[in-house]
């Protein structure tokens, strides 16, 4: 196996094929997780951050006190990943090389989900014994035997033979039981309890997931772990076939407890991005672009890399749309109360917004913004923690700590690091006598011994045992922070070709192009529709004026039309290439290929606006089947040797005859934006809810709020913010689904709604149903009221108790940004101001919304109203969301 040749081959096999994507333009991460830390990946250009700028350490990555491998997870391009597999396949031969397989395991709701399905239990009952389960992300399963209070913990001081246990295995029992009560405790739901009881389908259904959970489900390949072997990887551990990929029977832990050494291949969509964004630059503007330049370090403008000062203006301001893991709303706001002024900002804010650290986040931004305010326990940690203003964000350094406070070598600092992160508690406890009066077996000196007092290392070895687990990886996160600042700079000074390479990588993704859409018509960029005489494959930069400009437009790609083929895009774009514009509609018809003239290609283009300089849509749609009839005759004609009437020039008549387009009427507006609607996948033209603007102002929720992270470790942060609260949205019926419930055979209904960023789900139950099903229809714009769900590994869905129709109102531009003073004099709130945390978050929500509408707010440890001095806010519906989400529906109000 490869780990016979020793690690040094592993690098040299990795450096290996760094080169070969290198050598053929396939985008490369500048590296990903501890591997960015090891200055000899970085010297082999594995990884392209120099360690020591960032202190990154090594021996985070690699050290002699770890026993495991570790691994180098590397990030390409993801539409030419493939390429990368398919030369490791070529190179090291297809009976070495392998991919791993993956198990996917029934958690606890999915099992009682599953269950519940073979039962026929209704989703509404089932959602009932799912959704009051609430386990955190450190705690293992299984949840169902403690959730239900089917498990039994016996006190190990009643049994007999306890007594004769040596003290060292009574603690051990000790400790376990007490770590069985406490996970009970936290587990236990009394209402589940008490619905399992009393409820004897639920409790078949609970009986059953509780033996079935943790089982596997189903296996799988992994999404991007491969190993490769100096032997036939057959003989090494067994294989099988899942699909049409041959992997191992052995799961990625198994194969490396085995010694074999892995290579993980991630596809990362945000590299594509990138990669086309400096190709489009380098072919249209001549500017060649390299975010690696170790020799000059400086871009075009002459700023070093990674220092640019407008770049940073640019996300203090919260314009982060589109930049690598900073798209939410959350992040946003936490953007500008940070305000970042230096690549270090960015690596510590990757770091800190994820539930656990989001915590230190108001004091974090107070401190840098002050950092007289940083405190440090004692001078030795100033130089560690001096960048993060005293706050411990990485476990780098956690381990410098230790290192210097406590004289643990870096290897030994980090197996305790890792050792903190279970949170075992006797484990921990040794650990603290080890930090503060040392080892001799281990060499560790220990805190006291060099000179600091026992309450001081007690205090520090507690800060780092709480935040150790919270800590983040600085190697990932600086990488990470490398790909945010690329996007934004792009974004700040090549904006349309960074937009247009976004959008041409979510073709398919439709509420993701909506969302970008809106947000480059916001940034008046203009988003030009298709044009059969304009319009290239993908999204293209079209009014190009200079390097810099910002006022160039996106013209729409024929591409992202339903319906129409590439290879008969391409013989479109070549026909137009050799013999000029198309002067017509039924020119295009003579001179492309027959198979661009069947009805759905046709219907599409029409449809979707791209034939507009010709002719308007109602217009061609109704000549479009003669003209089509004609030139198919013509052609049977002349492939039969008779002489048609387009062709007897020399007899006197005309060689060509265009068929008149028939006088009628456009479509009206909302036909329009239908057709687009269907054919592309989002409005074009315009939108049907922007007459409908001044209705929605006062809602509080749209679907931009549905955004997560794209990191899959971030997702959860979104949903704790919007989980359950109340929310009330305007938006546009685009289908309606009736069901029948199962269990009494009553009606309801699934809706699909649309507002103007996105689509979503409404569940309406029975009884909301019965009330609501004479006022709803198809394309009917719908006021809703309900709560938001979401479920596993599925989108979000609105559970709503009630909908009623929006009659229209004033008619204004959807891209334009709703202002409201005039409407509403004073904003209103009702929460504990001497909760300081809740206090902070409420005023850091305001300060992102300066306006002249006065904010006041009644105080419920006091019951006085007072208004908020020096603040005033604009109203924006994003506003009222984000207020709710921190102080509920009924304590907020606009008057």
């Amino acid at each position: 196996m490869l780990a016979d040749n020793g690690f040094i081959d592993y690098f040299l096999i990795v450096a290996d094929l760094m080169k070969f994507a290198n050598d053929n333009g396939i985008a490369v991460g500048p590296g990903r997780g501890s591997g960015a830390g090891s200055i000899i990946a970085y010297a082999l250009n594995i990884t392209k951050l120099d360690p020591f700028r960032y202190n990154l350490l090594f021996e985070r990555f690699l050290h002699n006190e770890r026993l495991s491998m570790p691994d180098f997870d590397l990030d390409f391009c993801c539409n030419r990943r493939d390429e990368v597999i398919e030369y490791v396949k070529n190179k090291y031969g297809d009976d070495k090389f392998c991919q791993i397989v993956t198990f996917g395991s029934l958690a606890a709701k999915a099992a009682i989900k599953d269950i519940a399905r073979v039962f026929k239990m209704p989703y509404a009952e089932v959602d009932k014994i799912t959704k009051p389960m609430q386990f955190s992300q450190v705690m293992k399963p299984p949840f169902l035997p403690y959730v239900f209070d089917k498990i039994e913990i016996k006190d190990p001081k009643n049994g007999q033979d306890f007594s004769i246990l040596d003290p060292q295995e009574q603690e051990k029992k000790i400790d376990h039981y007490n770590r069985e009560r406490s996970r009970l405790d936290e587990l236990k739901n009394r209402d589940l309890i008490s619905l399992y009881e009393n409820d004897d389908a639920v409790q078949r259904i609970v009986d059953l997931a509780i033996k079935v959970e943790g089982f596997p489900r189903n296996c799988s390949t992994h999404a991007c772990g491969v190993i490769v072997c100096k032997e036939i990887v057959g003989h090494v551990t067994p294989l099988q076939r899942n699909g049409e990929d041959i992997t191992t029977q052995f799961d990625m832990k198994e194969v490396e407890e085995l010694g074999m050494l892995k290579l993980d291949f991630l596809g990362l969509i945000t590299l594509t991005d990138i990669q086309m964004s400096l190709s489009a630059i380098k072919k249209d503007l001549g500017v060649e672009i390299d975010f690696y330049d170790r020799k000059t370090k400086k871009n075009a403008l002459g700023s070093p890399w990674y220092d640019d000062p407008e770049v940073y203006k640019m996300l203090s301001e919260g314009d982060s749309d589109a930049v690598f893991q900073m798209e939410t709303g959350g992040f946003k706001r936490f953007l500008q109360q940070l305000k970042p002024d230096c690549i270090e900002d960015i690596i510590a804010a990757v770091s800190l917004y994820r539930p656990g650290p989001m915590d230190m986040i108001p004091d974090y931004c107070r401190s840098k913004q002050n950092p007289k305010l940083a405190k440090y326990e004692h001078p030795m940690l100033e130089p560690i923690l001096k960048r993060t203003y005293g706050a411990i964000v990485y476990q780098e350094q956690v381990m410098d700590i230790f290192r210097v406070m406590g004289g643990y070598s870096l290897g030994q600092a980090d197996m305790v690091r890792r050792a903190m992160g279970k949170k075992d508690p006797k484990e921990m406890d040794r650990q603290k006598q080890v930090f503060i009066y040392g080892d001799k077996k281990q060499n560790i000196d220990g805190a006291i011994a060099k000179g600091v007092k026992k309450e001081i290392a007690t205090t520090v070895f507690n800060k780092m045992a709480k935040f150790a687990g919270y800590a983040f990886n600085k190697s990932h996160a600086a990488c990470y922070a490398y790909i945010a600042y690329q996007t934004a700079y792009l974004k700040k000074y090549y904006y349309p070709y960074f937009m247009a390479s976004v959008l041409n990588n979510r073709v398919n993704k439709w509420d993701d192009m909506t969302y970008y859409i809106v947000s480059i018509r916001n940034s008046g960029v203009e988003v030009l529709p298709p044009d059969i005489n304009r319009s290239q494959t993908y999204f293209t930069v079209e009014n190009k004026v200079s390097d810099m400009s910002t006022t160039a437009s996106i013209r729409f790609g024929l591409g992202a039309i339903k319906n129409v083929g590439m290879a008969l895009i391409e013989s479109i774009l070549a026909e137009r290439e050799r013999n000029g514009k198309f002067i017509s509609f039924q020119d295009f018809c003579k001179r492309v290929d027959s198979q661009a003239l069947n009805k759905r290609c046709l219907e599409s283009l029409i449809l979707a606006g791209a034939f507009d300089e010709l002719g308007h849509r109602a217009q061609l749609m109704a000549v479009y089947p003669s003209i089509v009839k004609l030139i198919a005759n013509e052609k049977r004609a002349t492939d039969c040797g008779q002489v048609s009437l387009f062709s007897m020039g020399d007899a006197g008549l005309e060689d060509d005859v265009d068929l008149p387009l028939p006088d009628i009427r456009p479509y009206d507006e909302l036909t329009k934006l239908k057709f687009e609607k269907e054919m592309v996948g989002i409005y074009l033209s315009g939108h049907p809810l922007g007459k409908y603007a001044k209705e929605f102002v006062g809602f509080n929720f749209d679907t931009r709020f549905l955004k997560l992270e794209e990191n899959e470790e971030d997702e959860t942060t979104n949903r704790n913010e919007l989980e359950n609260k109340p929310i009330i949205m305007g938006a546009i019926i685009s289908d309606i689904k009736r069901v029948r419930t199962k269990r009494d055979n009553r009606d309801m209904a699934i809706l699909t709604v649309e507002d103007l960023f996105g689509q979503t789900e409404v569940m309406l139950f029975p009884a909301t149903y019965d009330k609501v099903k004479n006022k709803i229809e198809k394309d009917l714009v719908v006021k809703i009221s309900g709560k938001l769900s979401f479920r596993d590994g599925e989108s979000a869905i609105i559970l709503a108790n009630d909908i009623s129709p929006i009659e229209q109102g004033v008619t204004i531009s959807f891209e334009e940004e709703i202002e409201s003073s005039d409407a509403y004099k004073k904003l209103y709130l009702k929460y504990n101001m001497n909760d300081k945390n809740l206090h902070s978050d409420v005023l850091n929500v305001l300060s992102a919304y300066s306006g002249n509408v006065e904010v006041w707010v009644r105080n419920t440890a006091t019951g006085k109203m007072d208004k908020l001095p020096n603040v005033m806010i604009r109203y924006a519906s994003s506003l009222q969301c984000e207020l709710v989400s921190l102080l509920m529906q009924e304590n907020v109000a606009i008057r």
